[in-house]
């Protein structure tokens, strides 16, 4: 692809590498895409060897440009001049329409440092897991394969990938895609489904690590990867993984990335990562149980959801990143709502509610927030599926959103929240732009609606109002629940602000013949509206990165 100088030098920036203005020349419009990467990786010594093959898609004479914040030796490109200058890589000549292109090169990956994508883990690590084994990750994240060598950085382009691994003939490696493991070298390939860069490009490796089989479901081995003595297997109930791995198969389609599933454990700074048929969790999952009921199985659910929505189904850009979490998320809330234990669900509610009421970006932001993604993006995990799915139940009911939902994830490709939004309005029938400019789109921090609620009782009967407002004056779609409470009877109502409605204030009346004790707002932590009047909550549970 020719990518634009401001968005080439944006992400070269981000990644700390030098911009050029004058990199490439001006002249001509030819475009390729890159659509393989082959990648070889030593283990030992951190050298890579990278060669792209690329597609032209615009014909013409001039340069494509790709991005690498590492130096290159060797670089070359047959039929054309291959050169690097700062973080901008030039492919230059004249480019015919379907040509096949290659680009190859050399380069040292070196250990993340403190500068690199601050608060994440994303270029090369090699740490020690809790049993002091020695762990290696190579990770690359959502515009960052630059740290890893040459590259398109762009978030929405999803290509074929081979990894060729080199390795001690007692290291045990896992890449994505299928696998084929030998006593000093281990090759991984993506070349049926293609995947995103941020998640393709991965390697880890523990010399400690047992293979241990899990169950098998949908037609897919899962198989866990974890050192002896390590705690998240024994959180994950081999059949409660078959059931939920056949469930999210069945509401969206098979398995993507082959036949088998590879789950392993170490020390990562985030609860979980999705890579094309591998699943890396973090080993400390046990211990988050204030977070969720049980947080190793939810983090494994909400990144098997991501084999679909996220690698399969990409970002249409780095803005668009609340869709995938919030469609992650809401999956697996909504297995734990109708397979879980008692409680499951309603934890997570609460948890959503209160992270992202404390939300310091919008759901999806109108312009670039000026920090990196990794600063932003926890806004998304309370916000996002409250905001984009949860709320919505009630005004358009569990089964519109889920044929939504496979709709969005029916073929691989690129999506965005808008069409999130459009594919939410053709399975219900709803207009939902008013609601989307409300509660999703925005700049800066949101405001969310405060609720107030009164109820009058006279008569057997108890008359609830329920009004709602902001400061810019912004009116929210929305249902919200209250309970009444006197003696031992209880009773749930619902309110609403309808879609496409200009009411501020909700009422009803219903039968009460108890003297009426307690009046609740939003009993089950389902919306993100803030209760006027009401005591503080508590202060959201230090909440884990669940990405780098």
């Amino acid at each position: 692809m020719v990518l634009s100088r401001a968005a080439l030098c944006a992400s070269l920036l981000l990644l700390g590498a030098a911009c050029s203005e004058d990199a490439r020349p001006a002249q001509g419009t030819p475009s390729a895409q890159v659509v393989h990467y082959g990648y070889g990786f030593d283990l030992a010594s951190a050298e890579a060897r990278v060669t792209l093959q690329l597609q032209v898609e615009q014909p013409g004479e001039g340069c494509v440009a790709l991005a690498s914040a590492l130096p290159l030796r060797e670089l070359s490109a047959p039929g054309l001049q291959a050169s690097q200058d700062g973080g901008t890589v030039a492919l230059c000549g004249r480019f015919e329409q379907g040509a096949a292109l290659q680009l190859s090169a050399r380069t040292q990956v070196p250990l993340r440092g403190p500068d690199s994508l601050p608060g994440t883990q994303v270029g090369l690590t090699r740490l020690q897991d809790a049993s002091g084994h020695p762990f290696t990750y190579l990770l690359s994240w959502v515009e960052a394969c630059p740290l890893l060598g040459p590259c398109d950085p762009a978030a929405s382009r999803l290509a074929h990938f081979e990894l060729d691994v080199s390795h001690g003939p007692d290291d045990v490696v896992l890449c994505p895609g299928t696998r084929d493991a030998q006593p000093t070298r281990t090759r991984c390939a993506l070349l049926g489904t293609q995947a995103p860069t941020y998640s393709a490009l991965a390697v880890a490796a523990n010399p400690a690590w047992v293979r241990t089989p899990m169950v098998e479901a949908a037609g897919v081995s899962v198989v866990l990867y974890e050192v002896p003595g390590g705690r998240v297997g024994a959180a994950l109930p081999a059949a409660e993984v078959g059931d939920f791995l056949a469930w999210i198969s069945s509401q969206l389609s098979p398995f993507p990335y082959g036949d088998e599933l590879r789950v392993a454990t170490g020390p990562t700074a985030w609860m979980g990562m999705e890579h094309p048929a591998n699943v890396l969790l973090s080993e400390t999952l046990p211990d988050l149980g204030s977070l969720y009921q049980r947080p190793a199985l939810h983090a494994l659910r909400h990144e098997l959801v991501h084999q679909w929505a996220g690698d399969r189904t990409t970002l249409a850009s780095p803005l668009d990143f609340a869709w995938k979490e919030a469609v992650a998320e809401y999956l697996a809330y909504v297995y734990e709502d109708e397979r879980g234990l008692p409680g499951e669900a309603a934890q997570t509610r609460a948890l959503w509610r209160q992270q992202g009421r404390g939300a310091g970006y919008a759901v999806r932001p109108l312009e670039d927030p000026g920090v990196p993604l990794s600063a932003w993006s926890p806004s998304t995990y309370g916000a996002g599926p409250l905001a984009l799915l949860l709320q919505l139940e009630p005004l358009l009911g569990r089964p519109a959103l889920l044929t939504a939902l496979r709709a969005l994830l029916a073929s691989p490709g690129a999506r965005s929240v808008e069409d999130l939004r459009r594919e939410l309005e053709r399975a219900s029938g709803a207009d939902l732009r008013a609601y989307f400019d409300a509660w999703v789109y925005g700049r800066g921090e949101p405001e969310w609606p405060q609720l107030a609620v009164s109820a009058v009782q006279a008569e057997g009967q108890v008359t609830l109002t329920v009004t709602q407002s902001q400061g810019a004056g912004v009116r929210f779609p929305l249902a919200v629940q209250v309970e009444l409470e006197g003696g031992p009877a209880r009773e749930r109502v619902e309110l609403r602000f309808p879609l496409g409605a200009a009411n501020t204030t909700a009422t009803a009346t219903v039968p009460f013949a108890q003297a009426l004790e307690r009046v609740t707002l939003d009993p089950e932590k389902r919306v993100l509206a803030r209760v006027r009047g009401a005591l503080p909550e508590p202060a959201a549970p230090p909440l884990p990165r669940w990405h780098p």
